[in-house]
């Protein structure tokens, strides 16, 4: 099962979200984002989502990377795109904190482990 998921860069640095408590993974860090909808592509899916979960506009830079995990019995592929806060007021909905992260400390938060692989290739890019 493939999930997206949003690199929300603003001002040099990255959102991550907490989940909050009750929902599965509770206070994890995480990118937002969520599954796609039969007809829609990944990039479409991320800008909804995000829509959806935070209140707020983003556009698709490019994509990041992937990372592997499993959700129950399924296993899932997140895919990461790096995104651009356009416009909005963050609302969260799935999520009780909110952190702007410099990219090289992003290891630095308990991350779910598919967001891991995109953390590393993320600072990997943005390092040169």
């Amino acid at each position: 099962m493939d999930i997206t998921a949003a690199l929300i860069v603003k001002k040099g640095k990255i959102l991550l979200a907490r989940r909050r408590p009750g929902i599965a993974h509770a206070g994890a860090w995480e990118y937002p984002g969520g599954k796609p909808l039969p007809d829609e592509t990944a990039e479409d899916a991320i800008v909804r989502e995000i829509r959806e979960e935070l209140g707020i506009v983003c556009r698709v830079v490019g994509f990041v990377g992937e990372g592997r995990g499993q959700n129950g019995e399924k296993p899932i592929r997140l895919l990461g795109f790096e995104m651009t806060w356009e416009s909005g007021e963050i609302v969260p909905s799935d999520h009780d904190l909110i952190h702007w992260v410099a990219p090289e400390n992003l290891l630095d938060y308990t991350l779910l482990p598919p967001d891991i692989p995109i953390a590393k290739t993320f600072i990997a890019k943005h390092s040169l």
